[in-house]
């Protein structure tokens, strides 16, 4: 629950510091930084 929290936390702070809104840009940075994607293992093998 808590990246969840930080994020809405800091998307709040975004768009208070912007005159109209976030870009979709800056939303996509902020969320990837709370909850970066799962990339696979390149060292992990399948078989």
């Amino acid at each position: 629950m808590q990246p969840f929290v930080d994020a809405l936390a800091e998307l709040g702070q975004a768009q208070a510091d912007t005159t109209g809104f976030v870009t979709l840009p800056t939303w996509a940075r902020i969320l990837e930084r709370h909850f970066p994607p799962d990339l696979p293992d390149p060292g992990c093998t399948t078989e």
